[in-house]
């Protein structure tokens, strides 16, 4: 007799579910509980439900019948060689889940919403699935395995169950009736346990006596028919084939995030009855809308609809069905704890409730694109979703912002991306028109100058090519390019589509070449750069370089290549310096090397190019792939990375896949709130990642010396980010920021400067002071230690103040080294004040007294009481440069231009050219008088005190004062420069933060967008995306200080991750797009009556910020104003810059009294 034959087993039905794709997955549940569970006794409570009347069909085996179709067999007893369920445990007993290198990435329950990836690096399938559990249909009825398996999974203080079974055993409900059976078993609850759902029926038909409809008023689908369907059709097979499939996710919603999904709904509902899984599938909708390139009409397709499948509903109007299971509601397995893994005053669900779960496939991930599934509640009533939802990262990639809108890791070596020509620079490679010359590895972002990079191209080319040194191989684009995290799509007007995926130190490209007789080629340039046209003479040049063709030497027919290229110059000034590369293709190909007998001259800057080289391939397939490795070291070092980070058979999505999952876990994690308004959070995360690509971490990549410090490079610059940038990677990126203080001081001890600007191994260029110092005090005054050596870092800097820097002969300023250091100290030690004998004489003066400042205040740390001395006073020489005659707008005394004679007239209003040769370096006279932030109440007082210095302030933000700025209605304030960054926020210390934040918001809201033109000026490594995340926040830093003024947070709650477990928690009530005035604050639950704080208030510990908001200003602020540490005596300004790099825990200031910080002892 058969194993399982009709004679020895029940038969029941195998009922399929409405998603034909899902009938043929195999399926797991796995389910978080923070405590520790008795897991055998959750098998036995399984199997002995499995016993239990129909339960018994779920533990049957699946057979096919004679006629093909599927039914389950059950036998009459089950035993220990022919078991109900499969179980399998895991012990990890001896670590707790956060310790684990997987289990710690787990999602769990919090305070605000989040998203985090479940693939890639984080796919917890180890957790959720049994080793040698069938994967298909097939296996089932081939092994005859049970249908359900338990795996279990110990740690010291939590459990992880997981159930698996495939889709054909039950639907949602039948899983969420099996929870409910189970834990009632587990109980000894026998009596309640409900009959199974789909015994002899269908599942939902089962449900349809126990539903009673509504009368609501109800808005419900419509039913596509006829040509509906066929055009959803043809529209779904175009998202599938061109858009890529997003990283799958789960999505927490806390109860608050939910609440205020719901509000929002309503108000666009009216009284339309909406339940909450309504709101939040709206909410989803706007996501992914949002989220495409541009705007057009969607089809939001049910996949689950119940509705139609329930009688009694189909026909009533009355009731929308929306999330019959409850997953995480009905279970219950508090009788088999053994010790609670959470104390009690930080857990959030009873013992023996799960906290979270993620729905898994067996084999294979969820391929949909833009799906969400809403999986229900938990027992704190939260919801819990997984979705495939898109994040753009266009912003400000064109309109002079000059991002990179290509792929890269967060502060990456490559960045894989298309170069075009227009005939004018394209700064990171793209441009919004022209035509493409390549696709590249290496790139910047957000710089200026002149363009860097643009080398290891490939140029996919359909056509007859027998000179590509000399034809034209160039493309057009045939439609928008496509980018979202970790991937760029680009199509040519070939016909040729070009993907790009990228990790650290490698990138994949994809070529899908159209249907053609013509020649299929792909053309490896390694003269390639990006050119500049701006006539500065800082084009690249090419210098040289090979490339050698070999075949894979275990696959007959493929080809690699391996070479070099040198190159120099760039917006820096670069020595030359080589990069290595190896290229992998996965096609069989054809290949012929090309070398020019002799530099081509053209009209380009790069005219004095070696003699140019490179290979083309040429393909007989319409599908190509190619894997690129690069060093800086040796090709080897880049077939190695090739080789390890994209192996061969790597698919481009799995590296896309990976590449967002180092996104969110490094970064777009540190920074979450439950806000749901898309406009917002586009912003919020597009800055956060546009400020994480430069600078580049090149640590083991170094050609220059051999150390075991870390080395970062591309550093643009000092100048633009030392305001906002670095002080927030200090809080976001601990790691890598003492990293590159490490490398900063690593580079001193061993090519003699730490310059302003640094890239391709060269320094450069020096645009005003040595601003490096300030990055260096700002750290050290905030507690910087660890690995740093603050002794070489001081000497680092004292070598900038005392040392002039030999002449580099840049011809944008032939007075002095823009390669390093401070080039006009000849004067600044001599006089105390810079003439015009060097140019930017005066932007300099206010920044190297900033400067002086920095070596001050770590000087005071130290210990060092001598240089103290010396460098404090040093850094008042900027009022050396105040003119008291100079006047505009009714407003007397600005910074100005002296020689050893006197003042130089100057019209306050006007910078000449505000570029290298002037006085003034992209800023006017009147921008540069608010600019030493560490000496804020002199200069007050210069300004004839507050009641003047508020005037004077709110004329530069005064539309229609100034012929220039048209694109900022003709303000003196420029948004898109640094120098203007603090100056919203000098109302603060006057007492007027409600100006601060009015005036902070309006720019903020006015040139800042989430598109990609959205930037109000050039980036500048992130710069201006960093200004917009502290306006966010609601705070602004004052480098080199532990101030932090106050402004007003655009979110209901945000929380931020300092690392260590320490977070800031700021909330706001009463906030809205019209109410952002604050009307009080508590930091920590206390009370908060100053307009500023300090970084042992809320950063050095974790702290909270909780706002209350308003349409009008109130007069909260009564307390002391911030430290103005230069304008106090030297004893003063010794003792409170000692206690401020003291090892303190909070800040201890209250024994200055206001009124010493405005001594006259200057």
């Amino acid at each position: 007799m058969p194993r399982y034959s009709e004679d020895n087993c029940g038969i029941y039905p195998v009922h399929l579910i409405d998603a034909g794709s899902m009938n043929h997955k195999v399926v797991s549940f796995l389910f978080r509980f923070n405590d520790v569970l008795d897991v055998d006794k959750l098998h036995v409570s399984l199997a002995q439900l499995l016993e239990h009347g129909d339960w018994r069909k779920l533990g049957g085996r699946l057979q096919r019948t004679s006629d093909g179709k599927l039914e389950l067999r059950v036998p009459q007893r089950f035993t220990d060689k022919e078991p109900a369920v499969a179980f399998a445990k895991q012990d990890f007993s001896a670590v707790s889940i956060k310790d684990h290198h997987l289990g710690k990435h787990l999602p769990e329950a919090g305070a605000v919403a989040y998203s985090r990836s479940i693939a890639g690096d984080t796919d917890f399938r180890s957790f959720a699935i049994p080793h040698g559990f069938p994967s298909e249909m097939k296996d089932f009825i081939a092994s005859q395995a049970p249908q359900i398996a338990l795996l279990t999974t110990s740690f010291n203080d939590a459990t992880l169950v997981s159930l698996v079974w495939p889709h054909t055993l039950f639907d949602g409900s039948g899983f969420s009736h099996l929870l409910q059976a189970w834990s009632l078993k587990l109980a000894g609850r026998d009596h309640e346990i409900p009959a199974v759902l789909g015994a002899k029926e269908d599942v939902l038909g089962a449900l349809d006596n126990e539903v009673s409809p509504t009368t609501d008023n109800f808005d419900g689908p419509r039913r596509l028919r006829g040509l509906d369907i066929i055009f959803f059709v043809v529209v779904l097979l175009w998202h599938r084939l061109f858009y890529p499939p997003r990283d799958t996710r789960m999505i927490f919603l806390p109860r608050v995030a939910v609440d205020q999904i719901k509000l929002e709904a309503k108000k666009d509902s009216g009284d339309t009855f909406i339940t909450e899984g309504d709101s939040i599938l709206a909410w989803a909708v706007s996501l992914i809308t949002s989220a495409e390139p541009k705007a057009h009409p969607m089809t939001v397709l049910q996949l689950a609809n119940g509705r139609g499948r329930l009688q009694c509903l189909a026909k009533s109007g009355g009731v929308y069905l929306q999330n019959i299971a409850a997953f995480m509601q009905v279970v219950d397995f508090s009788a088999a704890v053994i010790r609670r893994g959470q104390d009690d005053a930080v857990r959030q669900n009873p013992p023996g409730t799960a906290v979270n779960y993620l729905h898994l496939i067996v084999k294979g991930h969820l391929k949909a694109t833009d799906n969400v599934y809403i999986f229900g509640k938990d027992a704190g009533d939260n919801y819990w979703l997984m979705a495939t939802v898109s994040d753009k990262a266009w912003t400000g990639s064109i309109g002079g912002g000059n991002t990179f809108p290509g792929v890269s890791r967060p502060l990456g070596i490559v960045k894989l991306g298309p170069d075009l020509y227009s005939g004018t620079d394209a700064y990171s490679g793209y441009l919004a028109k022209g035509n493409f010359t390549g696709f590249s590895l290496l790139h910047e972002s957000g710089t200026g100058g002149a363009p860097k990079y643009g080398v290891v191209s490939q140029m996919p080319v359909v056509g007859k090519i027998d000179d590509p040194l000399v034809q034209n191989t160039n493309d057009t684009r045939a439609e928008a390019d496509f980018t979202e995290v970790g991937y760029y799509r680009a199509k040519l007007g070939s016909g040729t589509t070009v993907e790009l995926a990228a990790t650290t130190k490698a990138g994949i490209l994809q070529y899908t070449f159209p249907k053609t007789d013509k020649p299929l080629n792909i053309w490896v340039d390694v003269s390639h750069v990006l050119s500049s046209y701006r006539g500065q003479g800082l084009g690249q040049h090419y210098l040289g370089g090979n490339i050698t063709v070999s075949n894979e030497p275990d696959k007959s027919g493929f080809l690699y290549y391996t070479g070099s290229g040198k190159y120099d110059n760039g917006w820096n000034r670069a020595a030359p310096w080589t990069v290595y590369f190896c290229g992998h293709f996965d096609a069989p190909a054809t290949y012929k090397v090309f070398r020019a007998p002799d530099g081509k001259n053209n009209k380009r800057e790069d005219t004095n190019q070696a003699p140019r080289t490179g290979a083309l391939f040429t393909f007989n397939q319409t599908s190509v792939v190619s894997r690129v490795g690069v060093s800086f070291i040796s090709t080897q070092q880049a077939c190695d990375s090739v080789a390890r980070e994209i192996p061969r058979g790597t698919a481009l999505r799995d590296v896309q896949a990976q590449t967002r999952q180092v996104w969110n876990n490094e970064v777009f994690s540190k920074v979450t709130t439950t806000e749901t308004n898309t406009t917002k959070l586009n912003q919020l995360y597009s800055a956060l990642y546009f400020m994480h690509l430069l600078p580049q971490n090149k640590t083991g990549e170094n050609p220059l010396w051999k150390s075991d410090e870390p080395y970062y490079d591309d550093i643009f610059t000092f100048w633009d980010i030392y305001r906002c940038t670095t002080s927030l990677l200090h809080i976001l990126q601990p790691t890598y920021h003492e990293e590159l203080l490490r490398s900063m001081i690593d580079i001193w001890r061993n090519v003699g400067w730490v310059s302003d600007a640094r890239s391709s191994f060269s320094n450069g260029a020096v645009q005003g002071g040595s601003n490096s110092d300030n990055v260096f005090a700002d750290a050290y005054v905030k507690g910087v230690r660890g690995k740093v050596n603050w002794d070489d870092a001081f000497a680092s800097m004292v070598k900038n103040a005392e040392k002039v820097p030999p002449n580099n002969n840049d011809s944008r300023d032939p007075t002095g080294s823009t390669r390093e250091g401070r080039s006009a100290l000849p004067d600044w030690l001599k006089y105390g004040f810079i003439t015009p004998k060097f140019s930017r004489s005066v932007s300099r003066a206010v920044e190297y007294s900033v400067n002086d400042f920095s070596l001050a205040t770590v000087a005071a740390g130290l210990g060092k009481d001598t240089e103290f001395d010396r460098y404090f006073n040093r850094s008042h020489n900027w009022r050396n440069h105040w003119n008291s005659n100079m006047t505009a707008l009714g407003f007397t005394g600005f910074v100005g231009p002296r020689n050893t004679s006197g003042f130089i007239s100057q019209d306050p209003l006007s910078c000449g050219g505000c570029y290298w040769r002037d006085y003034y370096y992209q800023a006017l006279p009147w921008e540069y008088s608010f600019n030493a932030h560490h000496d804020l109440a002199k200069l007050i007082s210069l300004c004839d005190g507050d009641e003047t210095f508020v005037k004077r302030l709110e004329k530069t933000f005064e539309p229609g004062v100034f012929s220039g700025n048209g694109a900022f209605g003709h303000t003196l304030f420029n948004p898109g420069n640094e120098p203007s960054f603090t100056t919203p926020y000098l109302y603060n210390y006057v007492d007027r933060q409600d100006l601060a934040v009015e005036r902070s918001r309006f720019i903020a809201k006015s040139y800042y967008h989430p598109t990609r033109d959205g930037l109000p000026g050039n980036s500048d490594a992130g710069a201006m995306e960093s200004w917009l995340l502290w306006n966010m926040i609601g705070l602004y830093p004052m480098t080199g200080q532990t101030t932090f003024f106050i402004g007003s947070p655009w979110f209901s709650d945000l929380t931020i991750a300092l690392g260590g477990g320490k977070t800031l928690k700021v909330t706001t009530k009463g906030g809205s797009e019209e109410n952002y005035q604050v009307q009080s604050l508590k930091v920590n639950g206390r009370e908060w009556n100053k307009s500023w704080l300090t970084w042992y208030d809320i950063f050095a510990q974790g702290g909270t910020l909780d706002f209350v908001l308003g349409p009008k200003a109130a007069k909260w602020v009564t307390g002391e104003r911030p430290p103005s540490p230069g304008s106090m005596s030297a004893k003063e300004a010794k003792a409170f810059l000692k206690k401020q790099v003291g090892k303190l825990k909070r800040s201890k200031y209250a024994d200055y009294k206001r009124d010493s910080y405005y001594s006259d002892t200057y």
